[in-house]
């Protein structure tokens, strides 16, 4: 069942969730995002993994996590490789991730991890697909100010049960997948 990478491990590192944000959406939002990862931190004593997910051009994605990073050095750390498997790895052994990357957000479902969607009116691909392929209990859109009450909220309430749902989700959506892609093969 447990298919994640294996560089971090999901049982034996301490708690973390990863967390991204794009510069776009990070603008004059620094402060208050820091404040709530670490009130996140000390309600639930989980660590934030600061994840670059942004390198191409156009996608300077390291600025801002960097700055928080800056303010928040005792809680956080930064998974800024290149590396795909790195960034994948450090999402799927992860307890939640958050954020505003569409890719980070499939990449959590892919492994049973609930996701946090920032910016839902602005981010509208990433709050569509939640909406529409997520399950309820496994996903919140949500805005700044709310990241410390939902991510300690989806971290108390995601179980097993929820874990096993989103698994059986993914599943129907490969399955899908699959089942398009061999119909357009046979035309």
């Amino acid at each position: 069942k447990d298919q994640r990478p294996n560089t971090y491990s999901k049982h034996t590192s301490p708690p973390y969730i990863a967390f991204h944000i794009s510069k776009e959406h990070s603008k004059g939002r620094i402060p208050e995002i820091a404040k709530q990862l670490k009130s996140l931190n000390n309600s639930t004593g989980v660590s934030i993994a600061l994840v670059t997910i942004g390198k191409a051009p156009g996608h300077s994605d390291d600025s801002p996590l960097d700055e928080i990073h800056k303010l928040l050095p005792s809680i956080t750390f930064r998974v800024s490789s290149g590396s795909i498997q790195e960034i994948i790895t450090c999402i799927a052994h992860s307890k939640l991730y958050c954020g505003t990357s569409l890719h980070g957000a499939i990449t959590a479902m892919a492994y049973q991890v609930p996701q946090v969607a920032l910016f839902p009116e602005k981010v509208t691909k990433l709050s569509s697909f939640l909406s529409t392929w997520s399950i309820p209990e496994a996903h919140r859109l949500i805005n700044s100010t709310e990241i410390a009450a939902a991510c300690t909220e989806i971290l108390r309430s995601f179980s097993s049960k929820e874990e096993n749902e989103l698994e059986a989700r993914v599943r129907e959506m490969k399955a899908a997948a699959t089942s398009t892609i061999n119909k357009i093969l046979i035309s």
